[in-house]
This record gives structure tokens, sequence and C-alpha cells, in this order.
């Protein structure tokens, strides 16, 4: 038999579970995940597991998946309830007894049309506990992008792109969280599927916002958006994925605004982040946009002549539609040769 903690036991309460991204725990009882491949890391005991959640609802006909990873066995999906509070999920069953390493994180974002997925409780066997896990890598990666970087069709099959939002989306199979789990690093995936540097431009709520509203925000969705604290995460890199839905509604057509729009933005972030010697990896999606490599390779030039650390990456390959696992997977691959070769993780 499972029990449902209360809120004044101890065992109930997450401060012993670590969070990796943008994450809001104003509530410590109940944090709320808005980006594809957030997630939060925990230990427990016992032979059985189950979780609590509420899904905000969005424009997508569908709730948000959740995904859970036990003793870094295969990812495990599951599919909520569009707009349903307080949904129980059981997690695990007839686990061997003894302690568990776990990972619950939300695999869709607001670009694939999922609003804010709220985690309630976790229900473990009676007289068990949530122990501390080990301890997060101590290098940090943060990342802005667009769908690619979301996870968008990066659970596709090979020979298939694009093969539905069910199926194929998958913040944790996305390039930026592989990289990540090659790198050995904690990771804030920013990506938003229709996302372009500028608002007005993209596809991003009907096109209305881009980078320049979101890569401030905690929650970057609907009337709601909110605001984030950059004190909360210092990355030891920055990784800026941006430029293939630049060129809709003309967003290139004023190259000069459109520069000086995004190196407002990078000067902006690297100032939060306190300034100093904080590299920007420029890496535009590999989709057959060529004017967006040349534009985002001059805004990387044009930043490093102003004193900023930047470099600039174009991928080996270019994919039909936004990349499967297995080219995702690649995407990965040639970003942490790249990096390493680059001596950016010590």
């Amino acid at each position: 038999m499972l029990i449902n903690h209360t809120l004044n036991d101890k065992a109930h309460r997450f401060h012993d579970c670590h969070f990796v991204g943008r994450i809001d725990l104003s509530d410590p009882s109940a944090p709320v995940f808005y980006y594809a491949g957030s997630y939060m890391v925990a230990c427990f005991q016992g032979a059985s597991l189950q979780a609590v959640f509420s899904d905000e609802g969005a424009w997508n006909e569908y709730g948000n998946q959740v995904g859970f990873i036990i003793d870094d066995c295969e990812l495990v999906v599951h599919q909520l309830v569009k707009g349903v509070t307080h949904q129980r999920v059981e997690i695990a069953a007839g686990l061997p007894e003894g302690e568990h390493n776990l990972v619950i994180t939300k695999l869709q974002g607001p670009g694939n049309g999922r609003g804010s997925l709220k985690l309630h409780d976790l229900a473990l066997d009676p007289g068990k506990n949530l122990l501390l896990p080990s301890a997060l890598p101590r290098f940090k990666i943060e990342v802005y992008g667009d769908s690619i970087t979301e996870g968008e069709g990066a659970a596709c099959p090979d020979g298939t792109n694009d093969c539905g939002s069910l199926a194929g989306n998958n913040g944790w199979l996305s390039y930026t969280n592989t990289l990540a789990r090659h790198l050995d690093c904690q990771v804030h995936n920013l990506g938003i599927g229709g996302l372009a540097v500028r608002d007005e431009t993209g596809w991003y709520e009907d096109g209305h916002t881009g980078l320049e509203t979101t890569y401030d925000k905690l929650n970057p969705w609907g009337a709601g958006k909110t605001q984030w604290d950059f004190s909360h995460y210092s990355p030891d890199l920055v990784i800026m994925a941006l430029g293939v839905n630049d060129q809709s509604k003309g967003g290139f057509t004023d190259l000069p605004l459109w520069k000086e729009t995004y190196k407002r933005i990078v000067r902006d972030i690297h100032a939060r982040h306190g300034g100093g010697v904080l590299p920007f990896l420029f890496a535009v999606p590999p989709i057959n946009v060529h004017e967006a490599y040349q534009n985002v390779a001059q805004v990387a030039t044009e930043l490093k002549a102003e004193g900023l650390s930047t470099l600039f990456y174009c991928y080996g390959f270019e994919a039909n539609g936004h990349p499967n696992r297995s080219q995702s997977a690649r995407m990965a691959q040639e970003l942490y040769e790249f990096i390493s070769s680059q001596g950016l993780v010590t």
C-alpha cells in the first residue's frame, strides 16, 4: 500500500531533491516546470512509487508528457490529460527493496503547446523516505533556442522527420539534454518552438513573441509570463541556437536591426551573469537556412570584436525537417567534440 505524505511530513518535501532548469520553486511543496528537458533528481527507498501532477493545459490538444528514469534505465513516458489537476501516476512497482535513483522530466515545452506542469507529491511505500541524491555536476550550460533545442522530432526513428507531436517531441532526447549528458553537466534547456530573435517574427505565440521577450523569463508562456532571477544559475557556457525561424515575416529584411537586437540580448545575458570571461557558442540548427548561418556568424564576429568570448559552429550535415533521434544525437556529439576541442570543459 502507498501512502500520501502530509505537507508537514519531512519525507514529503522536495528540499532533498535537485532541480535542473528554469523551475518555479517559490512553493517548495509544489515545483512548477515550464520548459522541455527541465528535470528533478531524487533518491527514494522502497519498491513502489507514485507521483501527483497537475497539467495547466495550453493551445495543443494534448497534455504534457512526463518522463521517468529509474536507476539509469530506459526513459518511460507517461501521457497526462490536458488541463486536469492532481493526476496520480504510477512511476514504479515491484522494484527490488532498497534505494533507487529517480529522474522526472518534462518532455514538451511552450513551443509544443504545453503549459506548465506542477508536481504535488511523491507517494512512497509505508515507512520509506526520500534521500539526498548524489551531488549535481559542477559544470553548467545554458541553451537558448527554438523547436530543435526544445526537442521537437528528437524521438522520431531513423528515416523519419516530424513523426508527430505525441511520438516525436522529447526534450530529454533533444540534442540539448543529450549534450549535457555527454559533458556530464547541468543544463538549462530554454528552447521554445517557433522562436526567432525579434518579437513580431518567427512563429511563437502567433509570431508576436521572440527571444527578446523570453530570454529573461521563468514562465515564457501566455499572459502569465514571469521574470527569471539570473542569480539562481551561473553557467560556464552559453549556447545561442537560433536563426531558423528568423527569416519569417521579413525578420532578416532589416539586417542591422536584427543583428543589433541579437547582440543586445547577448550583452544583457552576459551582464546578468556577472560579465567576465563567459563564452558564447553560436550554432544555427542544421535545417537548410543558409542565410541564417551567414548572419549569425556575423553576430558572433562582431560581439567578439567588442571583447566578448564568442565561437561559431556549423554542423556537418543538414536535416530535412526537425532532426530525428539519431540526428539529434549527432548534433550533440558534434557539439561535444567541438566544445572539448576548444578547452571549454575542465
